[in-house]
Parts: C-alpha cells; structure tokens; sequence
C-alpha cells in the first residue's frame, strides 16, 4: 500500500505540473494575441497620424470633407449598344436623328439651342432631359470653347465613367453664341463585375502620390471623387471600368486605383 500510495502521489504532482505548465502556455498565447491586435491598431493609428505629419511637413492641405472614408465597390463591365429606331422614337421631335455605325446617334437641330450665358450647367440638364437618349445618366466633364464642343461622360451609380483615351460618349457641338448645333452620343450598358470590396480611402491614394513625388509642396487639394476609369478594352464593344479616386492636384488630375493602389496612366485626347 505504500508504494501504491507514493505511485498516486508521484502521478498527482506530474499532473498538476501538466496542469500548470498548459495553463501558463495558454496565458501567454492568449496575451500574445492580445498584443498583437492592440499593435496592429495603435500601428493604423500611428500610419494614419504619420501620414497626415509627413503632409503638413510639405504644405499639403487637404480642404475636402472625410479624406479617411470607407466605401465599398467593385469594377464594372461596359457593352456598347446597338441603337434601333425605337431607341430614338421618343426624343424630342425638333432634331434630325442617323444611326451612324450601329452604335452612334448623330443628330443635329432643327434650330439651335441656345445656352444661357448665366448659368450653362442647367442649360446643359434641361438640353439632356429633353433632346438626348437617357440623358440624365450623362455628367458634364468640359467645356471646351475654342473648339466649340462640350464633352460629357456617361455615369454609373452617380460616378462618371472615363476612358483611358479621353473619349466622351456624348459631345455637344457648339456655335460662336454658344448654341448647341448637333451632337454625337454613344452609350454603354453598365453591370457590376465581381463582389464588392472595400475601397482605400482618399488619403491613402494621396499618399501614393505623395510617394511618387506627384504632389508638390504647398498644395491645397480640394477634390478627390470616386469615378470609374478604363482598364482593359477587350474589343471596341466591351470595356472594363476599375473604381478610382481622381485626385485633383492644381492644374492636373491623377487616377488612383481604390483596390490596389497603383497609379494609373492617363493618354488623353486634346
């Protein structure tokens, strides 16, 4: 009985080492996870607060609302469409409508609409409600006067859809008195490609800039807007449109992919 009696005692005291020695490990392991999600946030806060010190450093004033937002998207595909007389059956009847192509709605006015010198953004609305196919899905992108055309991009979401080249899908043309005169549009049939996800913020897209020495020292950014940009044109009939930021920096505009990042180059057409 003795030795039974030391053999249990000798067991117990293994045991409860056993005991003590997972306890501890489950300690440590579960301190270290702790520390590490603590660690990861304060090293958020601390890239965030460096970021925003490296930019006054330099004079860079960001003047637009929430630079640290957090939105959700993902890219979309763009069909070119076939007009058919029945597309344009309902426009205004005071314009001489051709399908040119398929895929072009060339038309050119009865009598030239003319824009008020006051206030041409609503003479354009009231002009695109009222005389072009699906005109409230366009946004005004420029208004060139020395060539006498007003370009416009087509939206999606209440984002404006821009090509790599600098194409417009609808172009205004103008006379001397700034009178629209014609017009040719093309439109894409917009669908959302693959699941949503979260976007960078703006600041981090004007840190990729600021990276690439593309922001000057003293520097007042006053827009950056969510617009989709032309990544790939797999024929001239289907297009695919990644989210970016449009980073407006003086005199010039950067696109900056909201997914990954990267820089986009930009070959526009003058």
């Amino acid at each position: 009985m003795p030795e039974i009696e030391r053999l249990v005692k000798v067991d117990w005291s293994r045991t409860k080492s056993i005991f003590i020695v997972t306890f501890l490990m489950l300690n440590i392991f579960l301190t270290y996870q702790l520390t590490e999600k603590l660690t990861a946030g304060d090293l958020k806060l601390l890239t965030q607060g460096t970021i925003h010190d490296t930019l006054a450093e330099h004079d860079i004033v960001l003047a637009f609302t929430d630079p640290e937002q957090i939105r959700t998207d993902s890219p979309i595909t763009g069909a070119l469409r076939a007009f058919t007389e029945e597309d344009t059956a309902e426009l205004w009847n005071g314009q001489h409508i051709e399908i040119q192509n398929d895929t072009v709605i060339y038309s050119v006015l009865d009598a030239p609409y003319q824009l008020p010198e006051q206030n041409i953004e609503a003479g354009i609305d009231f002009f695109l409600d009222n005389y072009v196919l699906n005109g409230n899905e366009y946004q005004l992108a420029i208004v060139d006067y020395e060539k006498g055309r007003i370009g416009l991009f087509q939206t999606y979401n209440g984002n404006a859809v821009e090509y790599a080249e600098g194409r417009y899908p609808l172009l205004l043309d103008l006379t001397e008195d700034m009178q629209i005169e014609a017009y040719h549009q093309f439109y894409m049939d917009m669908t959302q490609h693959g699941r949503e996800q979260e976007m960078l913020t703006p600041l981090r897209a004007i840190e990729a800039l600021f990276e690439e020495q593309l922001i000057p020292v003293n520097t007042v950014i006053e827009e950056v807007e969510p617009v989709y940009y032309g990544l790939l044109e797999l024929n001239g009939d289907f297009q695919i449109f990644g989210p970016m930021w449009k980073v407006h920096v003086n005199d010039k505009h950067y696109y900056v992919n909201a997914i990954n990042g990267a820089i986009q180059p930009t070959n526009e057409v003058e």
